[in-house]
């Protein structure tokens, strides 16, 4: 019995674990060749990330190239141009004074040590006048925007800032002047005084190019002494050659300086030398072993050939001294509080500046990169790079340079692969979800029918063999007496008795074939009502009439209960009549032991026009659980004493089936004081 459902498990099982196996095989490689194009656009875009990297560093480097190969004079505001000629010296402004002609820089800046360790000076190639940083007048003063005294206000406040410390800090040494004080030229000893000083170029060429500018400039007005300083100069301004010098290299020379006991440029004599002429009285030139009080000194005299009738005795005519060695570092990028600036260090005689280009951030995130990121953009339709320094959100983000820390490249997820990913991996995964679903339902399907089949099986093998034992019994009756009468066995007195038992064991087997054949046609749908117009209240007390001695016989007592108005209603009398004697045998086999065996017949008026038929009993009622599947075929309840008591279950099934026929339903509840009260509902009119 149970091979069939076995077999109908294996077939779905194998049906089932392919279907299962190829779907997620087909879901597999389908996340695989996702996979593989999202690693295939990261891959071009990051090639393309890096060209764009390569594209911004090289045209950095371009920049840094460029700055590093400028000389160090011209951060000064004045200088002399070694590239040309003449025989009085040549003063240039700066081209570093103008404003840049790259929009990527901001402005320049020199920061120089101060006079004995003493703080540090900031000037700029703008002005030809050197700014303190204590200097609360111009730090603060408003200027125009766009005039030179703008921009050195700018670049002054920009390195005063506290994030700065660590540029500023760079110089070294001694500048040998005091910064920010230009004597007057017409006091000729304080002129003296300042410029015998053998000071180190990187921090004194300023102070002596704007000398020259003023002799210039005052000889152009008719002061015949600077005019006689301009002829009898002639190309005196100090030659100087580059050594390049690492930043290592850098930092040993600041590590030495800081260890020397004197000050780092020039040696010990010209370091006492000088003490001597910054404590000699003004108006008291050095004497030197020759008598000359200007001699030996080419620096001095390479500013100062003043005629006789200025300065007595007349100082001898001096050639340009040979070439003096500055030091450069290599410009190097570096982020300041935010900030990009590009910085180098030059050095002489034991003294280093600092020499640094700030550039326009805002410029360069804002204009100069997109119209770098447009130009570099992707040929195809691929998401297109933004510039940001959040990457949150960024399906890649990758930093445009190592020198514009902070700024990345970030490229979006691309809407339309996303969307189409997504929708084919929504398709995927619903179409396997949906696979899925149907093996599963297809599954419990299966099973349940399996399931219901072992039921009606056993059900169909418990019916048969209570038909049989239902049909065998009366028949058995009926042929024993038959035969007792045939054979005159059967005394006058009993015949009448004999008689009532073959009467009521043919009626019984007749109902029970009529419910077999009634539950038949009902499931084959070819069960027809004859409906007729007429009172079921009076319809129901015949039949109960018809039912009393049997019910009597049985020892239980009958009521009826109806309404004194008539209960019209279009029913089929046959149908009515096995509904209300099914409920009766059903309280007979049923409720037997009760204490107070009754049967309670009642019709009455239901709800929305309904009439209800009620056959109560005070046997043991049915079980909650079970009064949803009672009128089920075959269904019995499961209880230990009720067992041996015949029954075929399709009685109450056939009820239920004849009331919706009817277009009614049939239920069951608990009696009050105990017992089951099984009511049919019947409308009053035929359905439609």
């Amino acid at each position: 019995m149970n091979r069939r459902p076995a077999r109908l498990t294996l077939l779905a099982l194998g049906i089932a674990l392919p279907t299962v196996l190829l779907g997620a095989g087909w879901f597999t490689a389908s996340l695989r060749e996702r996979a593989m194009q999202a690693a295939a656009q990261r891959q071009r875009l990051q090639r393309s990330a890096a060209a764009i990297r390569a594209a911004v560093d090289e045209s950095l480097e371009d920049l840094r190239r460029r700055e590093n190969a400028r000389p160090f004079y011209l951060y000064n505001h004045y200088y002399s141009p070694p590239e040309l000629l003449a025989l009085n010296d040549p003063i240039a402004v700066s081209p570093l004074a103008a404003a840049p002609d790259d929009r990527r820089v901001r402005g320049y800046f020199q920061v120089d040590p101060g006079v004995d360790g003493d703080g540090y000076t900031i000037r700029t190639p703008y002005t030809p006048h050197e700014a303190a940083p204590t200097d609360e007048a111009t730090r603060g003063e408003e200027l125009p925007a766009g005039t030179p005294a703008a921009r050195a206000s700018e670049m002054l406040a920009l390195v005063t800032r506290e994030s700065f410390a660590d540029i500023r800090g760079l110089s070294f040494g001694d500048a040998g002047s005091a910064p920010g004080r230009m004597p007057s030229l017409t006091d000729e000893r304080t002129l003296v005084a300042q410029a015998v000083q053998q000071a180190p170029l990187t921090t004194n060429l300023n102070q002596w190019s704007n000398y020259q500018q003023q002799d210039i400039v005052e000889a152009q007005r008719g002061d015949p002494l600077a005019s006689a300083r301009v002829q009898q100069r002639g190309r005196q301004a100090p030659v100087t050659s580059r050594n390049e010098l690492s930043w290592g290299e850098l930092e040993q020379q600041q590590v030495k300086q800081r260890a020397a006991p004197q000050s780092s440029y020039g040696s010990s004599s010209s370091n006492r030398r000088d003490d001597a002429a910054r404590e000699q009285p003004v108006g008291e030139p050095e004497t030197q072993d020759d008598g000359n009080p200007y001699s030996g000194n080419a620096f001095l005299d390479a500013q100062i050939k003043l005629p006789a009738q200025a300065l007595r005795p007349e100082p001898p005519s001096v050639a340009p001294g040979p070439a003096q060695v500055v030091d450069y570092t290599p410009m190097r990028f570096t982020d300041v509080g935010g900030v990009p600036v590009l910085v180098r260090v030059v050095s002489h005689a034991g003294t280093g500046s600092v020499q640094g280009v700030i550039l326009d951030g805002d410029y360069i995130e804002r204009d100069w990169l997109p119209a770098l990121l447009e130009r570099h953009a992707l040929e195809d339709d691929g998401p297109a790079p933004t510039l940001t320094r959040a990457p949150e959100g960024c399906a890649l983000a990758l930093p445009i340079s190592a020198n514009l820390p902070g700024l990345q490249l970030c490229y979006a997820e691309d809407a339309a692969a996303r969307d189409g990913h997504d929708t084919s991996l929504a398709l995927q995964t619903g179409i396997l979800l949906g696979l899925l679903s149907v093996i599963a339902t297809a599954g419990v399907a299966i099973n349940r029918a399996s399931r219901r089949a072992e039921e009606l099986a056993a059900q169909r093998a418990a019916f048969v063999s209570a038909v049989s034992h239902e049909l065998r019994t009366p028949l058995t009756t009926v042929r024993m007496h038959a035969e007792m009468l045939r054979e005159g066995l059967v005394a006058p007195e009993r015949r009448a008795r004999v008689h009532e038992e073959l009467t009521r064991e043919s009626v019984r087997l007749s109902r029970l074939i009529d419910n077999v054949l009634t539950v038949s046609r009902l499931e084959a749908g070819r069960h027809t009502l004859e409906r007729s117009e007429g009172d079921l209240a009076a319809f129901m007390e015949r039949v109960a009439e018809g039912q009393q001695s049997r019910i009597e016989r049985a020892g239980f007592e009958l009521r009826v209960r109806v309404p004194d108005a008539p209960l019209m209603s279009c029913f089929d009398g046959q149908a009515v009549e096995q509904i209300i004697v099914n409920l009766v045998d059903n309280a007979l086999k049923y409720a037997q032991d009760a204490d107070h065996p009754e049967i309670e017949l009642e019709a009455r008026a239901g709800p929305r026009d309904a009439i209800e038929l009620h056959v109560r009993d005070r046997g043991p009622g049915i079980p909650e659980s079970a009064r949803a599947r009672v009128f089920d075929r075959f269904f019995r309840v499961q209880r230990p004493e009720d067992a041996h008591l015949p029954g075929t279950g399709l009685g109450l099934a056939l009820v239920r089936d004849l009331a919706r026929a009817h277009g009614g339903e049939a239920r069951v509840d608990a009696r009050p004081g105990g017992g089951a009260d099984f009511c049919v509902t019947l409308p009053r009119d035929a359905p439609d």
